[in-house]
């Protein structure tokens, strides 16, 4: 909150929260943005290996997701009862 006040104090008119979906972020943003990266590859073993852990990475970093909204579910389901 402090960064933020300090920014408005500033002039700026805009705070990038960086990424991430936590709750607290929509209390102060209206809006969301989309992150983009680009890689590029070649046909050279050393960057077929650099593909293959990059493909690793991003899909364990969607299960990582799933895995936390879908325990999110179960603990708001508990906190219901």
């Amino acid at each position: 909150g402090c960064a933020i006040e300090e920014a408005i104090r500033t002039g700026h008119d805009e705070f990038d929260f960086l990424e991430g979906d936590q709750t607290y972020k929509f209390q102060w943003a209206a809006a969301t943005r989309q992150n983009a990266s680009l890689c590029f590859f070649d046909r050279r073993v050393r960057s077929q290996w650099a593909w293959s852990r990059f493909l690793a990475i991003q899909r364990l970093i969607q299960v990582k997701r799933l895995v936390r909204r879908s325990a999110l579910q179960v603990l708001g389901l508990f906190r219901a009862q």
